[in-house]
């Protein structure tokens, strides 16, 4: 709660000084306290004032961030077409950023849709394509992610030997 109220006073400042790039910047992270506090409704709406914004002043990472945040709240309330949309939109200007790490979350992020709509095959796809940047760029991090969510394709295809690996390869970074 004092988070909230923080993030909440940072908004105030930016307005005041009319900063909408710190506005948004205020917003989102408003959002993602909301959000961790169970208030994904509220969340939502900080975190398309946010996108707004950073469109407005023309902040494509920012756009991107939003947007993931936006498909974080869409898959937590299981409206998985509308998170697939946002997570797409934001995979695409990452790719055109040319930003390794954000295209890797993005690729993650649908992946997770993938696997919550029983699509193992297709999260797949994704997982291996992010653990492909993931690498390349010694993101240990995201490789312990991704190599999680490999494990996870393997138990639903009840393949426990590749599994295992996976999770022993993921505690291993």
């Amino acid at each position: 709660e004092r988070a909230e109220a923080l993030f909440g006073e940072a908004y105030d400042i930016f307005k005041r000084y009319k900063n909408r790039r710190g506005m948004a910047f205020a917003l989102n992270n408003l959002g993602g306290v909301m959000f961790l506090l169970g208030n994904v409704v509220g969340a939502q709406e900080k975190f398309f004032k946010g996108y707004q914004l950073h469109r407005e002043v023309g902040d494509l990472t920012g756009t991107a961030h939003s947007l993931s945040a936006l498909g974080n709240g869409a898959l937590s309330e299981g409206n998985y077409e509308d998170a697939h949309q946002y997570y797409k939109e934001a995979l695409t200007i990452r790719r055109n950023l040319g930003n390794q790490r954000g295209i890797a979350d993005s690729l993650i992020d649908l992946a997770s849709v993938e696997m919550n709509t029983g699509n193992g095959q297709k999260a797949e796809e994704y997982v291996d394509e992010a653990l492909a940047i993931q690498e390349r760029i010694g993101d240990k991090q995201g490789l312990t992610m991704s190599k999680v969510l490999k494990a996870l394709a393997f138990l639903y295809r009840e393949d426990y030997t590749m599994a295992e690996q996976y999770v022993v390869e993921s505690l291993g970074l």
